[in-house]
């Protein structure tokens, strides 16, 4: 029994070995697939003190492939037996330096690989263990990266020669989107992108991520952008930047970004207000047109004008501007064109002539526009159709004629002023009981022409003409007034003013 307990319990220690054996045989197969699987050059040196030597005891295959040579190279063998007198003692200068100060040191690694030079990132991690001293390796082969970088800094060096002299805000960003070159341009608010700081702080929130959000499109697209962005600076001042975004491109890769900021903002205002400018030409209710240099034919031509002399738009570029006067009106219209000054602008009145034959009145206004050498460039005319106008004129007349016509039959005396109290009409009678006539009368004060005092009391009247006035209302005199004529004599009257209204109506 006690013999078959021993053997139940070693078989139970046994298996409990075996099973741990088994952890550590799979342990190790995974270890050596990390070791020998990453990309990194791994390995294991043992400094031996008795001799002050370093040797590499284990490598991975990364190792070996950076340094061109097998295994069997380099396992047992020293720094100078790889890597030669002068790189072999750099890197026995860094091991040592590892082992003095006792924790994880990076360096940069300058090594000559089959004659290539060759560049690496080195992290060195010191392991003490009872008397052996190790250092653990790991190295970065980062020659590319150098090769990219010595690229960038070139390309940098010919775009620092190229936009010194350009009034443009350029510079240049990495993937963090921090500035790591500029041409010392300032934005148009004083503000310039400063290298080592991110282009995100020199423009306020949301115009800050659409630009960072443009140049990640470029980054991860590789091409080139370019937009029109409104960067609103510090100050809230709004200004718009044509922004050009490149890529700077190596071996597939979108290393850093170019950006050329042109400040457009004058340029957009003046486009605002030329499309405003249009707007109105389009829209506008009289006829617009500018003529070409030779001042032969029309150049633009709004839908006004062409409306109301029936032709389209096209139809009237290919006549001659002279067709659409009649011939008593083309001396005038020659007498504008000449490079003289003296005809730089000019108004009249004018016929037009329309597709059907037809005429009708305008009122044209032409200015000569000429370039700094006083060459003529075009004429801007604006044309009104005065037709209405000329009707509205022409019945004004004829009702004029018949109120003068009256005024000048009726048997009273009539005198009208303005607001001033001036006589502006005084019909024959009131002429002959004045004593004045109508041409010494018109343009004086009322009150000087017609005097009137109280027959009872002798004492002037108050002029109903400017009562009337002043009161609005109608003004009848007393029974006893006296007109004084300008030959002082008198003669009684009968008198009444009324103030003449004007309706006008409010749109």
């Amino acid at each position: 029994m006690i013999n078959q307990a021993i053997g139940s319990v070693l078989q139970s220690e046994f298996n409990k070995i075996k099973k741990r054996n088994e952890i550590l045989e799979t342990l190790k197969k995974r270890v050596d697939i990390i070791f020998n699987g990453t990309h990194d050059g791994m390995g294991l040196i043992i400094f031996d003190k008795t001799s002050n030597i370093f040797r590499y005891l284990l490598v991975n295959k990364a190792f070996c492939n950076f340094l061109n040579i097998g295994i069997e190279s380099i396992i047992n063998k020293t720094p100078l037996e790889i890597f030669g007198i002068s790189g072999g003692n750099q890197i026995i200068d860094s091991y040592f330096k590892c082992l003095k100060e006792k924790h994880t040191i990076e360096i940069e690694e300058v090594l000559y690989i089959n004659n290539k030079k060759t560049y690496f990132q080195t992290k060195l991690t010191p392991v003490y263990e009872e008397n052996d001293m190790f250092i653990i390796v790991s190295k970065k082969n980062v020659t590319k990266e150098n090769e990219n970088e010595l690229k960038l800094k070139s390309a940098l060096q010919k775009l620092k020669a190229i936009t010194t002299g350009i009034p443009d805000v350029i510079c240049t960003v990495n993937t963090n989107f921090i500035v790591t070159y500029t041409n010392n341009r300032s934005f148009a608010y004083k503000n310039r992108p400063t290298i080592g700081n991110s282009l995100e702080h020199f423009f306020i929130y949301p115009y800050n991520r659409l630009l960072i959000e443009k140049i990640k499109k470029v980054f991860n697209k590789k091409y080139i952008e370019i937009c029109d962005l409104y960067l609103k600076s510090k100050n809230s001042e709004k200004y718009i930047y044509r922004t050009r975004i490149s890529p700077i491109i190596s071996e597939g890769k979108a290393l850093e970004v170019i950006l050329i900021f042109e400040d457009i903002s004058k340029e957009v205002v003046q486009k605002n207000i030329m499309e405003k400018w249009f707007e109105i030409f389009d829209a506008a209710g009289w006829g617009i047109v500018t003529s070409l240099p030779n001042g032969i034919n029309f150049d633009l031509v709004n839908p006004k004008f062409a409306e109301m002399h029936g032709y389209t738009i096209d139809e009237i570029k290919k006549i001659p501007i002279k067709n659409f006067f009649s011939k008593s009106e083309r001396r005038k219209l020659l007498n504008t064109t000449p490079e003289s000054s003296k005809y730089v602008h000019d108004a009249w009145e004018s016929t037009h002539i329309r597709k059907d034959g037809s005429r009708f009145p305008v009122l044209i206004d032409a200015t000569v526009i000429k370039d700094k050498n006083d060459i003529l460039s075009y004429q801007a005319i604006s044309v009104q159709d005065i037709t209405f106008l000329k009707n509205v004129e022409r019945k004004l007349y004829h009702e004029r004629a018949l109120f003068e016509t009256t005024i000048q039959s009726i048997g009273d005396g009539i005198i009208s002023t303005d607001r001033n109290g001036n006589i502006i009409l005084i019909n024959p009678i009131a002429e002959k009981i004045t004593g004045w006539s109508k041409s010494e009368a018109i343009g004086q004060k009322v009150d000087l022409v017609f005097k009137i005092i109280s027959e009872n009391s002798r004492e002037y009247i108050d002029n109903p003409a400017i009562n009337c006035m002043k009161e609005n209302r109608t003004i009848i005199l007393e029974n006893d007034a006296i007109l004084i004529k300008k030959d002082k004599s008198e003669l009684p009257i009968e008198d009444s003013a009324a103030p003449i209204k004007i309706l006008t109506t409010k749109q």
